[in-house]
């Protein structure tokens, strides 16, 4: 019933790939980053980690980024602790808000950041969906970037069925979707173990597996605009250079 819900929701909120034409009539839409660490901006004290949403302008065709994503937040504990509502109430019409969360959607010992993939976290996404588009403005889910870990030489999945349920809730609400967890992956591949690590903390303290330098930033924020021009919606390829 809950799911049935959700979908009529997003019928009657007229969801679809497509912005509307309000949507597409302003001059400078800014790009919105709702999110956790791997996206996050650091202070200069945390470096050299870096958020890949810090990199993402660089990228843009002349279009701000307004990074709201904050470390160790989940869809559930970013709408508790007021982080969606100060995003949400920055957003116009027009304007582009990228969704990524999962990594702390996960932690099923914290009752505070715990959604399970296919409840929770999935009416989580089709609710932020829905607010934005109530602004007139350009929802984006993004799945989340996969974690550095290999096994044997590979790399290893580690996201669970969240990736999944990030596709399923996107496809039910008619929204773009940019599967940065299987881009990323497939970019891990190609690095290898070694290669890999010069991209992450890891390099730095021997253990940080999650979170990026300056470099791995930079080409996972590359990652993100190269989905957006390919994204087949004119109005989110136009954004990128």
């Amino acid at each position: 019933m809950k799911r049935i819900f959700f979908l009529a929701v997003c019928l009657l909120l007229g969801f679809s790939t497509t912005p509307s034409a309000n949507a597409q009539n302003k001059e400078h839409p800014v790009v919105f980053l709702a999110g956790d660490s791997t996206c996050a901006p650091r202070q200069e004290s945390a470096r050299p980690k870096w958020g890949w949403g810090e990199k993402l302008e660089l990228f843009l065709d002349g279009y701000t980024v307004v990074n709201k994503a904050v470390g160790g937040m989940s869809t559930k504990s970013f709408r508790d602790r007021g982080m969606w509502d100060k995003l949400i109430g920055q957003v116009e019409k027009g304007d582009v808000v990228l969704i990524q969360f999962g990594h702390n959607d996960e932690k099923v010992n914290s009752e505070e950041k715990y959604a399970e993939a296919f409840t929770d976290y999935y009416r989580n996404l089709c609710r932020f969906v829905a607010e934005v588009r109530e602004k007139e403005a350009v929802p984006v889910i993004l799945t989340s970037v996969s974690r550095r870990h290999f096994k044997s030489g590979e790399p290893r999945r580690t996201h669970g069925d969240y990736p999944a349920a990030a596709i399923k809730a996107a496809s039910d609400c008619g929204v773009v979707l940019l599967d940065i967890e299987e881009t990323s992956f497939q970019w891990l591949e190609e690095l290898g173990d070694e290669e890999s690590a010069k991209r992450f903390m890891f390099s730095v303290d021997g253990k940080d597996n999650t979170h990026f330098v300056e470099l791995g930033a930079t080409e996972v924020a590359e990652m993100v605009a190269k989905a957006l021009k390919e994204c087949g919606d004119p109005y989110l390829s136009s954004l990128v250079k």
